[in-house]
């Protein structure tokens, strides 16, 4: 309650300074947003930390539908598949695990773990102006938790009356159509931005043994973002979004499939043709099925008040609710996840060279689950929880002279995790948490600059999900008793030349108390890695090049470096080593955009996979999963043409080369017990796809 009173005060206090106000004393001569004039004006974007952008039209150029299209094959970005049933996309940063990634909208921390799990993908890319990668902790204020890094979409903000319609289809059942509309009014004072989309994609079933490897997934979801600049002061920003997701994986027959309410065998040898699975699946239907329906409405309010030229304030209140109902494979799991955010913060440029912002945030996360086959049938324990994180922040950006620019900034949190049915004490976490974070940038010279930057990232374990493939047949626990922190250092040297541009980039984290899912029992507990931490590391370096007016070229390499205790807690193997070459020509109407990846072997066994078998005979496992993943090439291709200057007609291929991964990602382990997450490559074949834009 008393940060909701904090909430009303300043409202209060903000609109009691806007009243008083006389707008016609100011001359309005040029009509800006006033967000746009505060950073021109005081409120100084933190561009110190390396920050890449992926904006609209690289988007457009891959053809990307969701999140995990537009980011997939980005420098220091991988997106992991952790079940071909249900189609579970995680992204790392760093090599960092998934949960270890905050995304942010605007800014502004709507996604939790809980709502990552399936939300990445079910994220569309309607109304996005760009998308903004900063990798290692501290690079968002707003994000301390991010211990691998941010990614931030940043939400198209209307500057001209115009609607842009674009429609998509191809092979398997894929399909997309989006709607943007955005209207200026008020001579530019208000602005108003609706996008709808949906979008489709049916299942794959590459090795056809009637189990597909990507489910099929239908996702509908509408945003409307409204700024209104009240006088030449204060602006408000209101953003509302409404998302619903229904994801169908397992049997390719889902014709025969009946209802969830009835009994359903389990998976065993039997289940396919001579205990195999790479044969034909001849067991239950249900058995396989994984059924998700995800339901999420958010929304956020921001105000902005400069008082003067050398003050202002910002206050952000943000509101999320999300259902999630589910069936694994003959059990039920339901869980309502609500997410509040409210950040009040004052910017203060003391002189020219510095910019003092002092913050103070609530972050309060609560996850309720029902399961009538784990809760009541097993007698187990939800993983219901509350979280609670009040927090003050301070941050200087120091100046001293044109080449060098210093930031400094150091949090205070205080960390509550209770798992409400456990009996146990109150709280399981209760802890008060320091982190500071230390950016410079130095600019050697106009065209070659430096970014060094270290930071301690933190953040509450706080459900089964982010360590394991959904929910198991024995059911699972959770004891987690610390937090989990980590120290991370980064470096950046970039070079921008007349035709080239060139970056080397590398980081090193050392995570402490990590989570993970201890199987030594009759039922998998998350638990804490405690009194031991794991080390991991990257390099990567990116060179582009105008060869001509109409041509650059681009390649980006990688390198990975984990330690093995740390491979054993990923959820399936991640890239070691990746190299991608890029191409973007540019001539007249046409505009073709191509991709090439190649990425390297690594061995399965130090990621957990020495256990994997394709095939049980009811005693003993046979023919083993290969030791060794093979290195292989992927090629992405888009090509535009300018009908109009209007409309757009644009074709291409994802995956064209048809490259999947050579065995399937299902498995038997030396006891029998059946799993999904065998993988280690693509499991999505070629997919062509022809589209129609229009601008009006």
């Amino acid at each position: 309650m008393h940060i909701h009173l904090i909430l009303l005060l300043n409202l209060l206090i903000l609109n009691t300074q806007a009243l008083a106000m006389n707008d016609d004393v100011l001359e309005v001569v040029e009509v800006r947003d006033i967000n746009e004039n505060l950073k021109k004006t005081g409120q100084l974007k933190d561009t110190i930390f390396k920050t890449e952008v992926i904006d609209a039209e690289k988007i457009q150029k891959k053809n990307a539908q969701n999140l995990i299209q537009a980011i997939e094959q980005e420098p220091g970005l991988q997106v992991l598949n952790g079940c071909s049933i249900c189609g579970i996309k995680r992204v790392q940063i760093n090599g960092l695990r998934s949960e270890y990634t905050t995304v942010l909208v605007d800014e502004v921390p709507l996604h939790s773990t809980v709502s990552s799990y399936y939300g990445f993908e079910s994220l569309g890319t309607l109304g996005i102006a760009s998308i903004e990668v900063s990798r290692g902790p501290g690079a968002s204020l707003s994000a301390p938790e991010a211990i691998g890094g941010v990614i931030n979409v940043v939400t198209l903000k209307a500057k001209e009356n115009k609607t842009i319609i674009d429609v998509s289809s191809g092979n398997n059942d894929y399909k997309n159509l989006t709607l943007v509309s955005t209207s200026v009014g008020d001579e530019g004072r208000r602005r108003t931005t609706i996008a709808g989309q949906y979008s489709n994609q049916g299942q794959w079933d590459k090795d056809n043994n009637n189990i597909n490897e990507i489910p099929e997934r239908d996702t509908r979801s509408l945003m409307v973002k409204y700024s209104q600049d009240l006088n030449n002061k204060l602006n408000m920003d209101i953003r509302i979004n409404a998302l619903k997701a229904h994801i169908f994986g397992g049997p390719m027959n889902k014709g025969t499939f009946q209802t969830i309410n009835q009994p359903t065998p389990g998976i065993d040898f039997n289940s396919f043709i001579n205990g195999d699975v790479r044969k034909k699946f001849i067991g239950a239907p249900g058995s396989t099925a994984e059924i998700i329906d995800v339901d999420r409405n958010e929304g956020t309010l921001k105000l902005t008040h400069a008082t003067n030229e050398t003050i202002n304030f910002g206050s952000t209140l943000s509101y999320a609710l999300g259902k999630q109902d589910s069936w694994y494979e003959g059990a039920d799991y339901k869980n309502i996840n609500e997410a509040f955010f409210y950040d009040l913060k004052t910017n203060i440029n003391t002189n020219q060279n510095n910019l003092l912002t002092i913050g103070l945030e609530y972050k309060k996360e609560a996850l309720r689950s029902k399961s009538h086959t784990f809760f009541e049938l097993q007698g187990r324990d939800s993983d219901s929880f509350d979280y609670h994180a009040p927090g003050v922040y301070l941050q200087n950006i120091w100046v001293p002279n044109e080449k060098v620019e210093f930031s400094s900034a150091i949090r205070f949190n205080q960390i509550v995790t209770n798992f409400t049915d456990k009996e146990i004490k109150e709280n399981e976490i209760d802890d008060l948490i320091i982190a500071p974070r230390f950016h410079v940038l130095w600019k050697h010279t106009p065209a070659l600059e430096s970014r060094f930057a270290y930071g301690k990232g933190y953040r509450s374990p706080l459900t089964f999900f982010e360590s394991e493939h959904g929910l198991l047949d024995n059911g699972f626990d959770v004891d987690i008793d610390h937090l989990e922190t980590s120290d991370s250092i980064t470096y950046s040297l970039n070079r921008v030349g007349e035709k080239s541009t060139t970056t080397l980039s590398g980081a090193w984290t050392k995570v402490q108390d990590i989570a993970y899912v201890d199987n030594s029992g009759t039922m998998p507990v998350l638990r804490n890695l405690n009194d031991k931490t794991v080390e991991i590391a990257n390099i990567d370096a990116s060179f582009g090049y105008q060869l001509r007016p109409e041509l650059r070229l681009g390649i980006v390499a990688e390198k990975y470096f984990y330690q093995n205790r740390y491979k054993e807690q990923l959820i399936t193997a991640a890239v070691e080593e990746r190299v991608g070459l890029l191409l973007d020509w540019d001539k007249g109407a046409w505009d073709v955009y191509s991709a090439l990846t190649w990425t390297g072997t690594r061995d399965l066994h130090d990621y957990g996979y020495g256990d994997h078998y394709n095939s049980f005979d009811g005693t003993n496992p046979g023919s083993k999963k290969r030791r060794y993943s093979p290195q292989f090439f992927t090629v992405d291709v888009n090509a535009s043409y300018e009908l109009t200057r209007q409309t757009n007609l644009s074709f291409g291929a994802k995956n064209l080369l048809d490259y999947t991964q050579s065995e399937s990602p299902l498995y038997f382990n030396s006891n029998g017990d059946f799993d999904v997450a065998h993988t280690w490559g693509p499991l999505q074949g070629r997919q062509f796809y022809m589209g129609l834009k229009s601008v009006f």
